[in-house]
């Protein structure tokens, strides 16, 4: 491509002032007169422009033909085979150094199907370096992964190591109080020191079972009951019999709140 003389404007920059968007869009009418500094902006902005069309060089900015052959020649076809081992690997890219080296054929198309070397892209295509960056992100084939290092980040849904001590230092032996023992029929259950009620739970199981009077009146129907009233004391039952005394089992179990 031939270069020319460009019409080179470059006057300083407090002289160049750029119309605002009403004009440019209205344009000059007849009889006005552009300000300096418009018309400074027009001229100098026109020079850039041409001055960037003049510099472009394609084969600086992407890969030529013979280049991307040469990438390529380092790629195995989709239906390769490897039978026949070394021998055929070097016949094949013989032939495509013997074919990128003939100008008016590669891959079985004329020189006409491909562009000048010296031609106009745009933004739809990659640059060589564009592609090269690219490229440089991503993994090889054969990359191994290492176990994540110590500063990575978890989201909020887990706790850290930090956190899970903070909450364990809160929960204290003292929080926590298990009583357990015998006690008699008509008793009240004790709490450990410092517990409310509320703050208790407890359960009682027979220990030992005497009855008085006579039992020819058992009632098959009935049975032995021992649990914890209203009022925390501790009821043992024979019901059907004539009387009877009782000691249960307790455990009384008290976690602060």
């Amino acid at each position: 491509m031939e270069n020319y003389d460009l019409p080179e404007w470059t006057p300083a920059a407090n002289l160049i002032i750029k119309p605002d968007t009403e004009r440019i869009n209205l344009g000059w009418n007849a009889g006005e007169k552009p300000p300096p500094g418009h018309f400074n902006w027009f001229w100098s902005t026109t020079y850039k422009a041409l001055e960037v069309l003049q510099d472009h060089r394609h084969d600086d900015r992407y890969h030529t033909r013979m280049e991307m052959s040469n990438l390529l020649g380092n790629v195995s076809p989709k239906g390769h085979q490897h039978e026949g081992g070394d021998v055929i690997s070097k016949v094949s890219l013989a032939a495509i150094a013997e074919e990128a080296q003939d100008s008016k054929l590669l891959e079985g198309r004329q020189a006409e199907q491909f562009a000048d070397n010296v031609h106009y892209h745009d933004d739809r295509y990659y640059t060589e370096s564009e592609l090269d960056n690219k490229l440089n992100l991503k993994s090889n084939s054969g990359h191994t992964h290492n176990y994540s290092p110590d500063d990575h980040i978890h989201s909020d849904i887990y706790k850290t190591e930090e956190e899970i001590y903070h909450l364990a230092s809160m929960v204290s032996v003292q929080d926590l109080s298990i009583l357990q023992g015998s006690i008699e029929d008509g008793e009240r259950l004790p709490l450990p020191s410092g517990f409310t009620e509320s703050e208790c739970q407890w359960m009682v199981s027979p220990r030992h079972v005497v009855t008085t009077g006579n039992t020819n009146g058992y009632d098959d129907g009935k049975g032995i009951r021992f649990y914890v009233d209203n009022n925390r004391d501790v009821v043992a039952r024979f019901d059907g019999l004539g009387g009877m005394s009782g000691t249960a089992n307790y455990m009384v179990i008290g976690v602060k709140k």
